[in-house]
């Protein structure tokens, strides 16, 4: 009797032990139970309206209704602004973008949210999911994709948090069918595909891509809106290609990288869905499909919006975490890196924190416009003292953490996880220092080296009649000129009205600044801008004016490629004597009279190896510690700094 109430005792004290362990949880959000109802309602209505022996049409009812109650959108008096804006300014890009800036900086109270259940026309959604599955009949590429498939990314009535907008697929297929015949629908699914990218991107390839941030930061809109568009960013374009390939029943996600391994940015697209580990991804501003990021672009990993929660996600797994970014907060996305590289499966020892079992752990990427230089990309367990994570993009540094409210705690050193899958610690070295010469903050590539060589050959001329009949060449640059400032002096008595930089063969233009000075004057000459009408793209930014607003990260970049020129009608004669000039360039080599600091990686912390402001065009610093990473900073311009290691007296970019 004493030995079964010792047990029963014990097994009280265990029960209380869980149930208060589970009650300092983390909790998700759950559904309503009048949202659940609803969605239930919702699939009885409609199982009422169909022919249960059509075995797709019942399962695609299921399936939209089952996962209908986690769905929502935003909508309101903001939402409207905005697209009210998009159409009333969409021939206007500069105006759109203002309009835009001042929506967001406006005081709107912030829109009401709803559930779609409480929304949703219940014959609308009907007939959307009974158009799909009919059209899908007819389809030749049928064959070729599973029910989930068609299901996750054809079936879904909204692409992602939009105001639900009832006539989005007819829009598209509409659109495509009255400029294309039918002739797609006996094709294979990646042909179909191919076809419908290149109608995309012949509506868009002059689409101007708006830079900094993953899009506009403005709300999820309907595709329709979005379709109109002639500038914006990657998550507009994404949506507006996935909205087109879905109207034709072609499955397609919006896939993204979180963060490029080796370069400050995110970036999303489009993919067309072929099974769970295979797609073809794509961006209708590309002429080809199937090509959606630069060569030298690497990825650490790359994550899917799906329309039905995922199980597995880090959401589902430890609750909503406000000290983590949105990304392990949303609890549909899926881990798709497999599918487009490499990947390795990688464990690392708990060597600064001990006794962590069950803990979830990140692996974070560097990115220099977070505060202490990294942000987490991943999520992994832990176990017996060690840190496991899956399907990890190859060829950059990496380094893990334990993230909680309290704060971050690194758990070994940062690594680089190579080519071939191995794992290098970058365990800094006290003991073995040594000088190091530094010419970047930022690594350059074969892409940003040919701009700057297009100015070989490139002249500066002088003359007196506007066409320039008379022009004298006062300066042919003969090599390449680096990514600096040129000063070249001029030896010529002749004085001209007109002066310009007359680009090469095949160059575009291609110059960021031009200066002309004249004897006896500090100051550089002004006057009328003259030269190469229109630029790449139709591009406001990059006209021949670019040349002479005194931004160097701003260029001209001409539509003609042989001859283009620029330059200033100065309204008198004058005496040219010197000539500064720069080439295109990103501005990360290392500039005169630009104020630097070093930092290297040591006791989970960056440490400065001092301030200077050189007199050169290279850095030298002595002491430095090896075998860790770098990270040199620019006060006085610029936003691009990676980090870097050092190797036979090269600095190795990541």
């Amino acid at each position: 009797m004493l030995q079964h109430y010792k047990h029963r005792r014990i097994f009280c004290l265990m029960m209380l032990l869980l149930i208060m362990l589970y009650s300092c949880s983390p909790k998700k959000k759950s559904v309503p139970r009048s949202v659940e109802k609803q969605s239930k309602e919702i699939a009885g209505a409609l199982l009422k309206k169909i022919d249960k022996n059509d075995s797709l049409l019942k399962q695609s009812v299921f399936f939209i209704t089952e996962n209908i109650k986690y769905q929502r959108f935003y909508n309101g008096a903001n939402i409207e602004a905005y697209t009210d804006v998009i159409k009333e300014y969409v021939n206007d890009e500069e105006t759109l973008i203002k309009k835009i800036g001042i929506l967001k900086g406006s005081s709107f109270k912030p829109d009401k949210l709803y559930d779609d259940c409480n929304k949703i026309d219940i014959n609308y959604l009907l007939n959307d999911i009974r158009n799909s599955v009919d059209f899908y009949k007819k389809c030749s590429w049928n064959r070729e994709i599973t029910q989930d498939v068609f299901n996750r990314y054809v079936l879904p009535y909204k692409i992602m948090e939009e105001p639900i907008n009832y006539d989005w697929r007819s829009y598209f297929r509409d659109w495509y069918f009255n400029e294309n015949d039918s002739t797609i629908l006996n094709d294979s699914i990646s042909l179909a595909a191919a076809k419908v990218h290149d109608w995309l991107y012949d509506k868009k390839k002059k689409f101007r891509i708006f830079y900094g941030g993953s899009h506009l930061k403005i709300p999820d809109l309907p595709a329709t809106v979005l379709a109109n568009l002639t500038v914006g960013s990657c998550h507009e374009l994404t949506n507006v290609g996935i909205a087109a390939m879905r109207a034709l029943d072609i499955p397609a996600a919006n896939d993204f990288a979180p963060n490029y391994l080796n370069v400050n940015a995110e970036h999303e697209w489009a993919a067309v869905v072929i099974d769970s580990n295979h797609c073809i991804p794509f961006d209708i501003t590309t002429e080809k499909i199937n090509k959606i990021k630069k060569d030298y672009n690497y990825l650490a990993k790359v994550y899917r919006y799906n329309y039905m929660p995922n199980k597995d996600s880090h959401y589902y797994q430890k609750g909503k975490c406000n000290y983590l970014p949105d990304l392990f907060n949303n609890p549909f996305i899926t881990d798709v890196t497999s599918s487009y590289v490499t990947t390795s499966n990688v464990s690392i020892p708990l060597r600064f924190v001990k006794h962590r079992d069950n803990e979830i752990c990140y692996l974070s990427v560097f990115d220099n416009r977070k505060a202490n230089g990294w942000i987490p990309v991943s999520w992994g367990n832990v176990e017996n003292d060690t840190a496991y994570f899956s399907n990890i993009g190859r060829n950059g540094v990496y380094i893990a953490s334990i993230i909680d409210k309290d704060g971050t705690v690194y758990i070994n050193n940062p690594f680089i996880l190579n080519e071939a899958g191995e794992v290098h610690y970058l365990s800094t070295d006290m003991k073995n220092t040594g000088s190091v010469k530094l010419l970047r903050k930022f690594g350059s590539t074969i892409f940003k080296i040919e701009h700057v060589d297009r100015m070989t050959k490139g002249k500066f001329q002088g003359a007196n009649q506007p066409d320039f009949s008379d022009a004298i060449t006062l300066y042919t640059i003969e090599k390449n000129p680096g990514e600096y400032f040129n000063d070249i002096p001029v030896n010529s008595e002749k004085r001209f009205k007109y002066v310009r930089y007359l680009s090469p063969k095949n160059s575009f233009g291609n110059v960021a600044e031009v200066e002309f000075y004249e004897k006896g004057n500090s100051n550089k000459l002004m006057g009328d801008i003259i030269g190469t009408d229109g630029s790449y793209l139709d591009d406001p930014r990059c006209t021949k004016s670019a040349a002479f607003d005194g931004k160097c990260l701003t260029y001209f970049d001409s539509k003609i490629a042989d001859n283009s020129w620029t330059g200033l009608d100065l309204g008198d004669k004058r005496e040219i004597c010197r000539i500064r000039f720069i080439a295109r360039n990103d501005m990360n080599a290392v500039q005169i009279g630009n104020r630097y600091e070093l930092f290297y990686w040591g006791d989970s912390e960056w440490k400065s190896l001092g301030i200077q402001v050189p007199d050169t065009t290279f850095l030298i610093y002595e002491n430095v510690p090896k075998n860790t990473v770098y990270w040199l900073r620019n006060y006085t311009e610029g936003q691009e700094e990676r980090i870097f290691t050092y190797e036979n007296g090269e600095q190795i970019w990541w």
